[in-house]
């Protein structure tokens, strides 16, 4: 059992973590201005914070003013990760961005037979695989297979490399559900895979769905959640180390880790158009 005493050096670890908790809670309360952090999750990363502040302030342990090091620490080994989260949702920002071009596009030119096969590219990205092969598939149909005397191919062998990814696309299909119909968020109408446009209201049914899951709103709200719940985690561990011996301390590790590996599976899984 660790033995609490009050020690000049947890005292100076306490207050520099409480400098530095209330730079983190002014950043927050910034972001929440600014409208880059939603609400609801800028006051549970501020929560968070002033817990982790209050925990280490109110143990007299050596070890628990300690864990604040870590915690430094951590916020240094999280900022990689949280980096590469940014730049994933700026690509899948990009990616629905493009979307949306190549659907204009398509208004505009209706025979932009490369469109199409952009839409298909895309779309597979977004987890629609059943949908992006069925319009794949369509669109070759339509491709004429008589060869011009100029060129000396076809329209169909010019999108051969189309062609071949999408037999590849085929071949990985796993999931029976793939090619089942997908609801358009305007008005609810079931489309068949194939299709760009909505059977009924004929708007962008999956630019729609696509919009749903664009990362970029949300990706800083869920960085400081995440942040803020490895703080905790490695604080509040520690202190029940520092309170309980034996298997307990196992337990507590063991409840911890489940608990932030919960939510960082929850925070950042990848959202698909299926489940949008």
């Amino acid at each position: 059992m660790f033995t609490h005493i009050d020690s000049l050096p947890a005292l100076i670890i306490s207050i520099g973590l409480g400098f530095v908790g209330g730079v983190a809670i002014f950043v927050v309360a910034h972001w929440m201005l600014e409208g880059a952090l939603e609400l609801l999750h800028g006051i549970a990363a501020i929560v968070l914070i002033l817990l982790v502040v209050l925990v280490t302030i109110m143990s007299k342990n050596n070890v628990v003013a300690g864990v604040v090091l870590v915690g430094i620490v951590t916020l240094m080994a999280f900022l990689p990760y949280a980096v590469d989260q940014l730049a994933k949702a700026e690509v899948r920002g990009m990616d629905i961005d493009k979307l949306d071009r190549v659907h204009r596009e398509i208004s505009e030119r209706p025979e932009n037979v490369a469109s199409y096969f952009l839409i298909a590219e895309l779309v597979y990205g977004f987890g629609l695989h059943g949908h992006a092969v069925a319009i794949t598939e369509r669109t070759l149909e339509r491709l004429s297979t008589a060869v011009d005397p100029i060129k000396n191919q076809s329209m169909r062998e010019v999108f051969r490399a189309e062609e071949s990814r999408c037999h590849e696309w085929r071949r990985k299909l796993v999931d029976r559900a793939a090619f089942r119909p997908v609801a358009c968020p305007r008005c609810g109408h079931r489309n068949e895979p194939g299709t760009i446009a909505c059977g009924q209201c004929q708007g962008p049914f999956l630019l729609d769905l696509a919009r749903r899951i664009d990362p970029r709103p949300r990706v800083r709200s869920k960085l400081v959640l995440g942040w803020a719940l490895v703080a905790l985690f490695f604080t509040s561990t520690v202190y029940g180390w520092s309170q309980y011996e034996g298997a307990m301390r196992l337990v507590v590790l063991g409840v911890g880790l489940v608990v932030v590996a919960g939510a960082f599976t929850w925070l950042f899984h990848p959202r698909t158009l299926g489940r949008a």
